[in-house]
């Protein structure tokens, strides 16, 4: 048996309350990329005993990410770049302001039919998706348990990636902050 766990990093140390137009998002999100945790953000000690167990813990390149990582008291095998988050399409909405992680819900709903340009569409990041299945698969080869720290967009096109591949999602996948999406297949 083999099993992949989908853990999205902690909460990040950001304010998310001030509303912003849409063309400032980019700004917001680079922001986030360099923010520490929120030091409020504790992983659960189930999660601590599951990072303890895994046979290799991976993750994005983002900080918040390698940030998480530390938290749990792992050091990452690799830090890939497929394991980023999904990009988000660049849009021009005028005359209206939303909170931060308002605008990114519409623009992954926008994403989702066919916004963005060709860096930060959906195929784009489905096809990074892809990669980061493919160096997955070849990690399997030499370990039975895999543990990947990234972020809940991208982890959830991996999911749907894996799952296409005969994987299954054992109990609830689960996208909030620390939460964990384990799949397993059987060899």
């Amino acid at each position: 048996m083999k099993e992949i766990y989908l853990i999205r990093h902690g909460k990040v140390d950001i304010d998310n309350s001030k509303r912003i137009y849409a063309h400032e998002i980019k700004q917001w999100v680079d922001a986030y990329d360099t923010a520490p945790l929120d030091p409020n953000s504790i992983p659960t000690h189930n999660l601590h005993t599951l990072i303890t167990h895994v046979d290799l813990v991976i993750s994005s390149q983002k900080r918040r990410s390698i940030d998480s990582i530390k938290l749990l008291g792992r050091v990452t095998y690799e830090s890939h770049s497929s394991f980023d988050e999904a990009k988000i399409p660049d849009s021009s909405i005028p005359f209206v302001k939303l909170k931060p992680k308002s605008w990114l819900s519409l623009l992954r709903i926008l994403q989702m039919m066919g916004l963005g340009r060709t860096n930060s569409t959906l195929i784009a990041s489905k096809k990074e998706a892809e990669k980061a299945v493919d160096f997955l698969i070849t990690c399997l080869a030499r370990h039975n348990t895999i543990a990947v720290v990234g972020h809940g967009g991208m982890n959830w096109l991996i999911s749907k990636r894996l799952q296409k591949l005969g994987w299954n999602i054992e109990g609830k996948p689960m996208h909030h902050n620390w939460g964990v999406t384990k799949l397993r297949i059987k060899e």
